[in-house]
């Protein structure tokens, strides 16, 4: 595989740090209770699908839930039962799957760190990288600052891009963790920076041909992310620039979205509640626009690219300045944001092109930002899961799984217990998650217009994540 190195400069990691504090405490109690975008959004939103997982023989499968066919993409090596799925990403065009891996602990020095990415229609391995350098050896304390121990904790990020030609990735096999990107199409390693600190949080332009990234002194351990600075890549012309803020309080910021293949929008972290205004910066000319003062104390606004418009809460916990403690959301276009209703919420999350959920201490709701009313969903006791056609939703309640239509109650009892969080189909007919049933435990198939659970493969391993793929 050629390695082509873009520039030297140095660089950052994550756009966020995921320790204490309320912002974080709520975001993981919304997290695994009230909802989660789902990895079946990054592909199309109607057609036949796979479900892929990993089995409890460290093969990662892809079954078509029609005609019960299973393939093998990939057989992990597994030496001692240690190495574990962490990552399945598929790509936004259904076609390939990138498959980070990494051993159970860390304490040996054998243990490794792997990327895979493989053909979904023909299980061919496209590429294979080893992220660590060879005869690496992990410390045995937290240095913090020390970019040996600062990698280990950085590697592992991919993402990729609108067009699914490149996958971006953390790795530190050369010494550095840097960021790289894998050309699918002309199958070739491009390397896009090259620092003696820890690249991190990457980001893809709407042109799938530029990038945004950060370079991490520390992670830290509870105070948050040290950041060096933050970079905009072209893949194109190999050029690596630093972006400058024209707020010196803005050290570690959040990604929103684009509204262009040149204007960023983006919102400076805000650690007791999630962030700090809105902002739009061009990359081109380095001018920045005020969507929203910095003094405004918000949850993370979420974006959506097809309305343009943005979803976000003032929680209790935030400083009012200017905006009441409720719902928002910031049409396209809009000078100010629209109030939509006062109340205990926690966040807003992204369903579907046009739609937004809200969490809140009374109740999960629906919002169309063509009809912007909160509507609420039927209720549940653990979190409700939205469909991605927006038509059903997966209530977890104190007896158990229930399936209802929106607009209703008529939720319906599908399996009595507990089960993961759901993945739904692209489609919204069905969802994936691991539990129990009388016939035993494995993958589940939850049937949202029949309103029914089957259990399709009894050899899922518990620790697998699940993803779903358009074929």
């Amino acid at each position: 595989m050629n390695c082509v190195p873009m520039s030297s400069f140095v660089m950052p990691r994550r756009l966020f740090s995921t320790r204490g504090l309320w912002f974080m405490r709520q975001f993981v109690f919304a997290f695994l209770v009230v909802l989660m975008i789902l990895p079946a959004m990054s592909v199309h939103a109607q057609g036949k699908h796979v479900a892929i997982y990993v089995n409890d023989t460290f093969e990662v499968v892809a079954l078509n839930p029609v005609t019960g066919e299973q393939r093998i993409l990939i057989t992990l090596d597994s030496p001692g039962d240690r190495t574990r799925a962490y990552g399945l990403h598929v790509s936004p065009d259904g076609t390939m799957l990138a498959l980070f891996t990494r051993t159970s602990d860390f304490t040996l020095p054998d243990e490794d760190v792997h990327l895979y990415i493989v053909r979904i229609a023909d299980s061919q391995l496209l590429f294979d990288l080893d992220l660590l350098p060879a005869e690496y050896i992990f410390p045995a304390d937290t240095p913090l600052r020390d970019p040996n121990y600062e990698m280990t904790r950085a590697i592992g990020e991919v993402v990729w891009s609108p067009d699914s030609r490149y996958l971006a990735f953390i790795s530190g096999h050369l010494g550095n963790a840097d960021v790289f990107a894998y050309d699918a199409a002309a199958q070739t390693l491009l390397q896009v920076n090259n620092a003696p600190q820890t690249a991190a949080f990457i980001h893809w332009a709407p042109d799938s041909k530029t990038l945004v990234f950060n370079e991490v002194i520390t992670f830290g351990t509870g105070s948050g992310d040290e950041i060096a600075g933050t970079y905009f890549a072209s893949l194109e012309s190999g050029v690596v620039q630093p972006i400058t803020f024209p707020d010196e309080r803005i050290q570690q910021f959040f990604v929103l979205g684009w509204l262009d293949t040149q204007t960023l929008l983006y919102s400076p972290l805000n650690f007791l509640v999630g962030a700090n205004g809105i902002f739009a910066l061009n990359l081109a000319n380095g001018t920045t626009s005020t969507l929203l003062p910095y003094e405004m104390e918000i949850t993370v606004p979420v974006f959506d690219p097809a309305t343009r418009a943005l979803a976000f809460v003032v929680p209790d916990v935030g400083v009012e300045q200017g905006l009441v403690k409720g719902a928002y959301l910031f049409p396209q276009g809009a000078a100010t944001p629209t109030f939509l209703q006062s109340g205990q919420f926690y966040f807003a999350q992204l369903v579907r092109p046009g739609f937004f959920q809200y969490a809140s201490s009374n109740g999960n709701f629906l919002l169309d930002v063509n009809n912007p009313q909160l509507i609420p969903l039927p209720t549940s006791d653990f979190g409700a899961f939205v469909s991605p056609s927006a038509d059903a939703v997966a209530l977890f309640r104190t007896d158990g799984v229930y399936l209802s239509s929106l607009g209703t109650d008529n939720a319906t009892l599908v399996l009595p217990g507990e089960i993961q969080v759901p993945i739904w189909s692209p489609d919204g007919n069905f969802f994936y998650s691991f539990g129990f049933t009388s016939e035993g435990g494995g993958l589940l198939q939850f049937d949202a217009i029949n309103r029914a659970v089957h259990l399709i493969d009894s050899r899922m391993a518990i620790t697998s994540p699940i993803a779903v793929a358009s074929q």
